[in-house]
């Protein structure tokens, strides 16, 4: 179980790098880009939180050294273009992503402990 969420998480930055640096046409979208942007991290910070637990800082520094990176790797796209508040939206959606996984284990813990 632990190899399959730790492929997961992987599977899943691999797929923002590919949605971040790729042609808009690849990624998917409803309507409101910063939803969107929080949405995706916050589950990849879910996501890299239930494969890594021990490890939650590492998993932060992790994911915003990406994130950064991916913004930055956009400025050598010509048709796309990263900006600070776009890295600002994605990192609120990381730290929400891992603290709803330590909300989801205290409260499972909780109940299951009792």
């Amino acid at each position: 179980m632990a190899q399959a969420l730790k492929a997961t998480a992987w599977i899943l930055l691999l797929a923002l790098f590919i949605f971040t640096v790729g042609p808009l046409g690849l990624r998917p979208t409803f309507g409101y880009p910063n939803a969107e942007r929080l949405l995706a991290l916050a589950v990849l910070g879910f996501a890299f939180s239930l494969a890594y637990p021990r490890r939650l800082l590492v998993v932060l520094i992790l994911l915003a050294g990406a994130l950064c990176c991916f913004e930055y790797l956009q400025h050598f796209v010509n048709y796309r273009h990263g900006t600070a508040h776009d890295v600002a939206i994605k990192l609120a959606g990381a730290v929400a992503g891992v603290g709803g996984r330590l909300v989801v284990s205290k409260v499972c813990r909780e109940r299951f402990v009792a």
